[in-house]
């Protein structure tokens, strides 16, 4: 898990430094060793791993299996817009979809095969639970169920307001706390590189 991470994490900073000489490369090896490991273990401690209900302790996530329903373009169409569709399964009293939608698909499938997704659900139905079992996968990187070489950054949205989110900022700040050096521009470089997966839990919550 280190080593890929360490691997994606050192394609940014060559792309940043502009030098790729093998001299340059150790230099950046060491300088972004332990701030890549701190970041790994940060991350884990605070996504990877879940409270179960009735257990006194928390879970790997490594242990939960996802299964998710996704609706296609033709299926959303008839509710015009997220709010409707929302409306719609409030209404029909339902936690998630029913089985005249859609069939299930396993969730690292349905993630692997788009570019972005948005998850939708009741309370309770493990919308939080799925993005973090994708972020752990790819955490994993070529021993992972998730099949693109990216960077995890979870941000929890329900701890900020909708006039503080700058969700650059928060993702420097991610970097920032684990000792990355000039974590600003190392984000400039990943965002441009389209090297990070960001994963926005509690959307919904922001206001």
């Amino acid at each position: 898990m280190l080593e890929f991470l360490l691997q994606e994490v050192l394609k940014i900073a060559v792309k940043k430094a502009g030098d790729a000489a093998p001299e340059k490369l150790e230099d950046l090896k060491r300088k972004f060793h332990d701030p890549t490991k701190k970041y790994m273990e940060t991350y884990l401690k605070r996504h990877g791993q879940i409270q179960v209900l009735g257990m006194s302790k928390a879970m790997s996530l490594e242990d939960v299996f996802t299964k998710v329903r996704i609706l296609d373009a033709e299926t959303v169409k008839p509710f015009v817009s997220v709010e409707n569709m929302e409306k719609a399964q409030r209404e029909a009293n339902r936690r998630g979809f029913s089985q005249e939608y859609c069939e299930p698909e396993n969730g690292m499938d349905v993630a692997n095969a788009e570019a972005s997704l948005c998850v939708l659900g009741g309370p309770g139905i493990g919308k939080t639970t799925y993005l973090r079992k994708i972020g752990l996968e790819a955490l994993h990187g070529k021993n992972g169920q998730y099949k693109h070489d990216k960077i995890p950054v979870f941000l929890e949205l329900k701890n900020f307001t909708s006039e503080e989110l700058n969700l650059k900022v928060s993702i420097v700040q991610e970097f920032e706390t684990c000792g990355f050096p000039e974590a600003s521009e190392f984000t400039d470089t990943a965002l441009k590189a389209g090297s990070l997966l960001i994963l926005l839990d509690g959307l919904d919550e922001v206001y």
